[in-house]
């Protein structure tokens, strides 16, 4: 054991003492002529938010994209200890000052139960017209969980698409580079969005939480003007578990007779808590009717079915909750049909005023009897 901190340490300190100089001191952050671990701390240490005297963004910005994130710490630890490769010849400049005005919206999903194995989340950017990209981290495992999830996919509209996925932590962290195709992207009307899809690693209850790493510095949410970087406004928002829709009702109950409309219908709301964004319902099979397939929050959707054709037995199907840019699905509303040659009524659960369908009117109708005398909750027959 002995020798092998013996061995770390001498590893270090010809690192420290002998640092590595390339021919144009790409990576040299302290700018003292010449590229070594030295520089590696320094970086870290702007990353962090200090101040390192004689800091040189320009040969800092060694990864080849504009902006200095962990992927440029990253390539330089890769370079020093694994014979990476350094490019500054996209280095931008650097204004880090706060737009005020572009944010981008993060969400947050807490104590997931081990039951989950999976959830999609929406991370939306609300930018002026002249932001042309941006960098976010995410962090999969919230503080005091038990169990984590890893980022397993990314889904976008074609306003955006993914230029840089540098993993800093395999088992938590990952930085997203997303350049944004065209113009149009106004405050107040978000308009692009990135679906995370999330899938369990291990057991237990687990936080789903997009975030600054321990290090936390302002650099590491940026977006791209012009060539030049600068702060978004960062703003969170809290998931429902384990999908971002609000929505009143997830299992629908109707009945018919054969080839007629369904006897009864059910209104759900569908809400999303960043207003603005649209989203479109798919439904998987033809009998299910829907008052209307998009929406944005709050929509309020009737859902009811059709009959016509179909034979005497129980149907069922789901409809989707997609972003309407995307095209994914991000939620389900599972829908019942039961179909007879004679009206038969399939009352759900909680269903106190006997109508088909279970939702606050019940509530309503629970309430009136316990505290205004009125009608006595009874067997739906």
């Amino acid at each position: 054991m002995k020798h092998a901190e013996i061995s770390v340490l001498a590893i270090l300190v010809i690192f420290i003492f002998s640092p590595v100089t390339i021919a144009q001191v790409c990576g040299d952050a302290n700018n003292n002529g010449e590229f070594g671990i030295s520089d590696f701390t320094t970086t870290l240490d702007y990353m962090r938010g200090g101040t390192p005297a004689s800091f040189d963004s320009a040969n800092a910005d060694c990864d080849g994209i504009p902006g200095i994130s962990i992927s440029d710490v990253e390539r330089m630890a890769e370079y020093i200890f694994q014979s990476g490769s350094l490019n500054c010849t996209l280095s931008g400049s650097y204004s880090f000052s706060s737009t005020s005005i572009d944010t981008i919206f993060l969400p947050r999903l807490f104590n997931v139960p081990d039951s989950v194995t999976g959830a999609g989340l929406l991370v939306v950017s609300a930018f002026h017209s002249t932001v042309d990209g941006f960098y976010v981290p995410l962090l999969s495992k919230g503080t005091g969980s038990s169990s984590h999830f890893d980022l397993s996919s990314t889904f976008h509209n074609t306003g955006i698409q993914i230029v840089m996925s540098s993993t800093f932590d395999p088992d938590t962290n990952i930085v997203l580079g997303v350049d944004l195709v065209g113009s149009g992207v106004f405050i107040g009307s978000p308009k692009n969005v990135l679906l995370l899809n999330y899938t369990r690693q291990t057991t237990g209850t687990a936080d789903i939480v997009p975030e600054e790493f321990d290090f936390t510095s302002p650099l590491l949410f940026a977006v791209n003007i012009l060539g030049n970087l600068h702060v978004p406004v960062v703003q969170y928002y809290d998931a429902y578990q384990p999908y971002p829709f609000i929505i009143s009702s997830r299992d629908i109950f109707l009945n018919a007779v054969g080839n007629e409309l369904s006897s009864n219908s059910t209104t759900i709301s569908l809400e999303f808590p960043i207003t603005g964004v649209q989203y479109k319902l798919v439904p998987s099979e033809s009998w299910i009717v829907l008052s209307a397939t998009t929406g944005n929050s709050l929509s309020m959707i009737n859902v009811s079915g059709d009959a016509t054709g179909l034979s005497a037995g129980t149907y069922a199907g789901t409809i989707a909750v997609q972003y309407e840019g995307i095209g994914t699905n991000v939620d389900l509303i599972n829908v019942e049909m039961a179909v007879d040659t004679s009206f038969v009524i399939i009352f759900p659960p909680g269903d106190a005023n006997c109508d088909g369908a279970y939702n606050i009117l019940d509530l309503t109708f629970a309430v009136d009897f316990i505290f205004r005398g009125g009608p006595a909750p009874v067997a739906c027959e």
